[in-house]
């Protein structure tokens, strides 16, 4: 937070002003540098004027703001791929975090020299094989380059486990009933396929300018690179989704498209008119006596760089959540401007919103995963898990609701390596009272028999968005109230695909050790503004009483997950907060008993929604434990 101050209320850019201020500078920085701060936000008080600083970057003395924003074009011209090679070429070169394992083992290539990852950028995006971690290869890509530099065709061929340098799109396919772009068994014969430019979508085909412009000749393309009507092809690509994102040299994020023929450019947005407002120059003396100037300015207008980013049609749809994830680096085509997102930074092309990791508390959404943290404990990881990478992606939404359960299979096999426990469909069974703590806040956004079977303590069940529960700030410490005993994984992986033995569907299962309390909900369901608002989801104000251990009664709030469900349910107390004042805050699981169905002899507990009780007895926190299994 910077202030300063002026007689009488004057204006910034008043003569004569009386200025004090204090920045601290981002870690790293060299202190005799003076950084410059975007100011997002302004709080006017008689004689004083306080600026939120969000956004930083180093200048030599006396440049002024005006000078460093770059005015901005279309996003097709010069101007642009010039920027984009210029971020490319510095993250590849300079950003740790950012940089692959080198191949121990390259099946073939160039000389050993320039398997350098710090090589120029021309070598480094043609070389083949790629100087990058060796994984398993994407089975398929497209070669921009096998009619020659003077072509505008393409072509289709299979690597046959051979590592390339090559580029992933990330876009929107759009409802097309017909799709004649898509690789089929009928048109991909002989593991090749010629692809005529004048026939691809208008996004596909920017895509590939793009590629040759910045120096790619590989491509990875899911709608061209997989057999589109081979469920063992579509799957096998499925599994493998993490290695060739995380593999890849560069994503490019079609943000502003809704459909595969909407194209990734711009041509006017109002950044391109944008000018900084209300400059303020604080000048002073460098250590070694040389003038320099610190400078507040005011960004009126266009959204901070996560929201252009986050508020795209893009970010609207489920299968590309991982796909920005897994990447190292993203090259965002948004409706405003370019943005370059990578494990490190955020930077906007007109150079006026900067964001860098290092200067701490805050990550870009490709290093969640892949950025290294030596101070991070598995329980920060599951923490991120819940609240930065669910809970975001239970906003998404798809074509087909089945592929929910898949899209997110890259992720998980990468977190597996950093949590080192088993996934049951959406839940880690370490930190389980936290995991178990989720939420319905909105509407449901298609009905949940969509995504199959599946157990019912798992938010990847709700077509919802979700949220894990947050204790009050005066709560000072929180005590587990759950145990596991045992768990059943059912399906592959813990991914929430249902294993079936003998023709019957072997369900997850959790079983814990827990303190079960009998309770009831009070709903009067013939009230129509009562029933929209179950349906919408959020908290319902005390509609549980809960029957204490000594014949009292709690009173709590309810939250359903599907179905609403009204008189006799069970509440399994999850996790308790202890306030400073000796007030204690519980959340519980709402459930119901469940009966066994398809001839299994399976009894246990559903899941049908969260509580949270703000005046709970201590004595929650005693007496006997009941083992129950969840399904």
């Amino acid at each position: 937070m910077c202030s300063y101050q002026s007689g009488g209320g004057k204006q910034p850019n008043t003569v004569g002003r009386k200025l004090s201020w204090c920045a601290q500078t981002p870690r790293g920085t060299n202190p005799m540098y003076v950084p410059r701060v975007l100011v997002s936000s302004w709080n006017t008080s008689p004689g004083k004027r306080a600026f939120s600083v969000n956004q930083w970057q180093i200048v030599t003395a006396a440049t002024k703001p005006s000078l460093l924003q770059q005015k901005l074009t279309a996003t097709d011209s010069l101007q642009s791929f010039d920027k984009a090679r210029a971020w490319l070429e510095n993250c590849v070169n300079t950003h740790k975090n950012c940089r692959p394992f080198p191949a121990a083992a390259p099946a073939r290539g160039p000389p050993a020299g320039s398997r350098s990852i710090t090589m120029p950028l021309p070598a480094l995006l043609t070389a083949t094989p790629a100087a990058f971690q060796a994984a398993k290869s994407p089975a398929r890509l497209i070669d921009l380059q096998c009619f020659g530099k003077g072509s505008q065709d393409a072509c289709v061929f299979s690597t046959k486990g051979h590592l390339f340098n090559y580029a992933c799109l990330s876009y929107s396919w759009g409802p097309s009933a017909f799709r004649s772009y898509v690789t089929t068994s009928s048109n991909f014969k002989g593991n090749f396929r010629i692809l005529r430019h004048g026939e691809m979508p208008l996004t596909i085909r920017n895509a590939f300018d793009i590629c040759r412009k910045l120096g790619f000749r590989y491509l990875w393309i899911d709608a061209i690179c997989i057999v589109q009507d081979s469920r063992a092809d579509w799957h096998l690509e499925v599994w493998n989704m993490a290695s060739i994102y995380r593999n890849c040299c560069l994503t490019i994020a079609a943000d502003l498209s809704t459909t595969v023929d909407d194209g990734c450019f711009t041509y006017y947005s109002p950044a391109m008119t944008e000018s900084l407002t209300d400059q303020v120059e604080i000048k002073y003396h460098l250590g070694e006596g040389e003038m320099s100037s610190l400078f507040f300015c005011h960004l009126k207008g266009e959204p901070a760089i996560k929201r252009m980013i986050e508020t795209s049609p893009l970010s609207d749809r489920g299968w590309t959540f991982q796909e920005r994830a897994l990447s190292a680096r993203v090259l965002h085509y948004t409706d405003y401007q370019l943005i370059w997102e990578c494990r490190e930074v955020y930077e906007a092309e007109d150079g006026l919103r900067l964001f860098d990791s290092k200067w701490g508390g805050l990550r870009t959404l490709c290093g969640l995963v892949g950025q290294e943290d030596l101070h991070f404990r598995k329980e920060d990881y599951l923490l991120r898990w819940y609240t930065e990478i669910a809970q975001p992606y239970s906003r998404r939404r798809f074509s087909v609701w089945t592929d929910r359960k898949l899209a997110l299979t890259g992720l998980i096999e990468a977190m597996k390596s950093k949590i080192n426990a088993a996934y049951l469909g959406g839940i880690w069974v370490e930190m389980l009272e936290f995991g178990l703590c989720w939420g319905r806040y909105d509407i449901h956004m298609a009905d949940s028999s969509l995504l199959g079977p599946g157990p019912s303590f798992s938010w990847a069940q709700v077509v919802a968005p979700v949220f894990w529960g947050q204790f009050p700030e005066e709560c000072r410490s929180k005590l587990s109230l759950v145990s596991l005993v045992d768990f059943s994984e059912g399906g592959s992986a813990g991914v929430n695909l249902p294993r079936v033995s003998c023709g019957r569907q072997v369900p997850m299962w959790l079983k814990v050790n827990g303190r079960l309390k009998s309770a009831k909900i009070r709903l009067d369901l013939s009230d129509p503004e009562v029933l929209g608002n179950a349906k919408h989801g959020g908290w319902l104000d005390d509609v549980l009483t809960v029957q204490g251990d000594y014949g009292d009664e709690v009173f709590g709030d309810v939250t359903f997950d599907n179905d609403i469900v009204v008189d006799q349910v069970h509440c399994l107390p999850l996790q308790v907060g202890i306030c400073s004042d000796g007030d204690e805050f519980y959340y519980a699981l709402v459930l119901e008993r469940v009966t066994p169905e398809f001839g299994q002899s399976l009894f246990g507990w559903k899941r049908v929604g969260l509580a949270r009780i703000s005046n709970g007895p201590r004595h929650w926190r005693m007496g006997s434990f009941h083992t129950i299994t969840l399904l």
